[in-house]
Parts: C-alpha cells; structure tokens; sequence
C-alpha cells in the first residue's frame, strides 16, 4: 500500500509535501517583495541607551506579487549588519517560512559609540526586501538631579532605574 501511494504523489507531480497541503518552493510563483513594518521595528532610529546589550526586534511580511497566480513563499530569513562589518547575520524568526513573521537579535554597542545597524527580509524565492537602518548610540552619561539639599536621584538616560542618593 505504502508504494503505491508514493507512486501515485510522483506520478501527480505531487511529492510527498504536496500530498500533505505544504507547498514546494519550485511550484509557487512569488515576484513580490517582502517588507520590513519600519514603524514596528525597536528600537527606533536615534536612541540612547547605556547598556551595551541592545535587543532589536520588529515584524517582516511576504508579499505576493501582482502577477495572475502569483502567491507568497514565505520569509526565509531577516538578516542584519552592523555598520563597519561586512557579513550578514541571521535574526531569530518566531515562524519561518511562513507569510508573516516577528524577528528578534542581540547587538553589542561599545560604550560610548553609536552604530547603524542595517536589516533586510528575503523570502524563500529570494526576493529582497528594501534595507532600513537603525542608529544606536551608547551614552555613559548619568543625570544627576537635587532637590537643592544632599539628596537626589541618580538617573541613567533611557532604560535605566532611577537611583537615590544622600538623606
């Protein structure tokens, strides 16, 4: 029985993926490009912070073309650079190879610099999505506020806990 089901999905053209509904990549016609949501992606463009640990996330969409029978293949990867460094990296994606998708990663800010970090989608018929760039400065300055006695809070610029000082 096992044969002859095999037999009968190749000779359908089928494959075994196409017996069970998920579409092979060679079979879909996808010219449309995916997109980044720029709105949605954190952290926003000129942010201080003061750890040098930054996690960026956001959201990425395949988007079918135009064409008649034209359908989506799926985000494959969102992929990001760091500003003085050629490679690309891989995003962690919560569904990959699906229409939509939330991403997430890890980046290093040296303190006391600012970087650009450049992110693009691709789907799974490599069609590219365009590149949006995030600036991310680390600040080392503290904000130090009195009350005009010796007390106060200590407060780092974004993302920090306020701090109390003197009595």
């Amino acid at each position: 029985m096992r044969k002859t089901l095999l037999i009968l999905f190749g000779s359908l053209g089928l494959g075994i993926a196409g017996a069970f509904g998920q579409a092979s990549v060679s079979n879909i016609v996808d010219t449309g490009l995916p997109v980044l949501d720029a709105a949605d992606i954190l952290p926003v463009a000129g942010t201080v912070v003061n750890e040098t640990k930054v996690v960026f996330s956001g959201s990425a969409t395949d988007v079918a073309g135009s064409g008649a029978g034209e359908t989506v293949s799926g985000v494959d990867r969102v992929e990001y650079r760091i500003s003085g460094y050629k490679s690309w990296r891989r995003a962690t994606l919560t569904a990959r190879g699906t229409a939509a998708t939330d991403f997430f990663f890890t980046v290093s800010i040296p303190k006391g610099k600012t970087r650009t970090v450049f992110i693009r989608v691709r789907d799974r018929k490599r069609n590219e999505s365009d590149t949006i760039g995030r600036r991310i400065t680390h600040s080392k300055i503290i904000v130090r506020t009195s009350s005009g006695t010796d007390s106060g809070t200590v407060t780092p610029p974004i993302g920090g806990t306020p701090t109390p000082f003197g009595g």
